[in-house]
């Protein structure tokens, strides 16, 4: 079996499900889903927020990493300590797998 090339580059019509057009950007269902998903983090005072959560009152400061946060919990200002994953803001272990059967 021989393909045949087309003779001028750009001649031959385009595939059924191609489309010429480029996309202009991630479209409208990503953005609001970036949008709504969570940044969890530890607090300096021990507690754990979602960044993302309306009505968190967060105060960003000049410099990268500065940043402080209203704790729900004991009321206070406090620098975030580190961003942890959903897991471990909702205290989900994880799954144990034992090293002998249990047969």
């Amino acid at each position: 079996m021989q393909f045949r090339r087309p003779t001028i580059p750009g001649s031959s019509p385009p595939s059924p499900g191609f489309s010429v057009d480029k996309p202009t950007g991630r479209p409208e269902w990503f953005k609001e889903w970036l949008e709504d998903k969570g940044k969890w983090v530890e607090l300096e005072c021990g507690h754990k927020v979602d960044l993302n959560e309306r009505g968190q009152l967060n105060l960003v400061g000049t410099k990268r990493g500065d940043m402080l946060t209203i704790c729900e919990q004991c009321w206070q200002f406090c620098a975030v300590k580190r961003h942890i994953s959903h897991s471990e803001y909702r205290e989900i272990s994880a799954a144990v797998i034992p090293d002998e059967p249990p047969f």
